[in-house]
């Protein structure tokens, strides 16, 4: 039995992001300075799915699958944008879609 996604229902303003990291190197702290820019959303973020594959020739990819909810503070958008920027900042190529 499938469970609905966290996006799925009556919540307004959420909006779904899919996201496929990669890198051609993995490294200590890879993963931590993907999600910790996130961590500041709080309970704005809902990540519900993390797929790693660790590939032969010493990369990775991640595949992400988030709900982000409207609030006062923060805008969905802005969550996608802080996962770029995250992802830039540490070399990594980033592949985001919002529904």
């Amino acid at each position: 039995e499938a469970s609905a996604s966290p996006c799925s229902g009556p919540a307004t303003g959420a909006m779904r992001l899919t996201a496929q990291i990669t890198s051609k190197s993995r490294t200590p702290g890879q993963v931590l300075r993907i999600f910790g820019p996130l961590m500041a959303f709080k309970s704005e973020v809902v990540v519900s799915t993390v797929r790693q594959c660790s590939l032969q020739d010493g990369g990775m990819c991640l595949g992400l699958e988030i709900c982000a909810q409207q609030s006062a503070t923060s805008d969905p958008s802005q969550v996608a944008k802080e996962l770029l920027f995250a992802c830039n900042q540490a070399g990594l190529q980033v592949e985001v879609s919002m529904q």
